[in-house]
């Protein structure tokens, strides 16, 4: 019988960099692009792509300077509507689980319970505006996150891909060597008699 195994152990959480640009690093950033003299720039360069191309990287490399990196862990089983809240609530649900602290654990459970359904809604908008609009690369990205197409599958390494063929049709078809004829006659039975019932009331 083929085991099942939980998605995080057979798929490894991704880490990815993103840059977070806080109210004080936007402050220093406009500083600096103030006070930069944009007339070295266009002196330096030949022509308007060699300029553009200068320009776009003196602003990344002043938006690098200005900006902190965070690390983001995603784990393969994390649902695409889950939102920062939502996460920061669930820690704290830990917490209080940790600490034993019932009442405090009711609590969140009922926040908890209404940024679930809050943040489904919002990203069932999302998608209906997506997938609605006149864009049709948007279109196909909706369609393509909807139904999962384009994920990474999960390769299941098969030694005897013979045996193993049989193993999954003893698994599936093992309900097929039980014959359900007298089970089924009795659901009908029932249900023909819970429907007269009703009809003869209703008359």
């Amino acid at each position: 019988m083929p085991k099942y195994r939980p998605i995080l152990k057979t798929r490894k959480p991704i880490s990815q960099q993103h840059r977070v640009l806080t109210p004080d690093g936007i402050e220093r950033l406009q500083g600096c692009l103030e006070c930069t003299d944009w007339t070295v720039f266009i002196d330096a360069c030949d022509g308007f792509d060699e300029l553009t191309d200068t320009i776009n990287s003196y602003i990344n490399f002043c938006e690098e300077n200005m900006t902190t990196v965070k690390k983001i862990n995603k784990f393969p089983n994390e649902k695409p509507w889950v939102t920062k809240e939502l996460r920061e609530l669930l820690r704290k649900k830990r917490q209080a689980h940790k600490n034993n602290d019932l009442e405090e654990m009711r609590k969140i459970a009922k926040r908890i319970k209404k940024y679930v359904k809050e943040a489904k809604d919002i990203y069932k908008k999302k998608l209906e505006e997506e997938f609605t609009s006149k864009n049709p690369k948007r279109t196909w990205d909706c369609l393509k996150q909807i139904t999962g197409s384009g994920k990474d599958r999960v390769k299941v390494k098969v030694s005897n891909e013979l045996s193993y063929a049989n193993e999954l049709n003893r698994f599936y078809c093992r309900f097929d060597i039980f014959d359900f004829k007298k089970e089924q006659e009795s659901v009908k039975r029932d249900l023909f008699v819970k429907t007269s019932k009703t009809s003869l009331r209703s008359n």
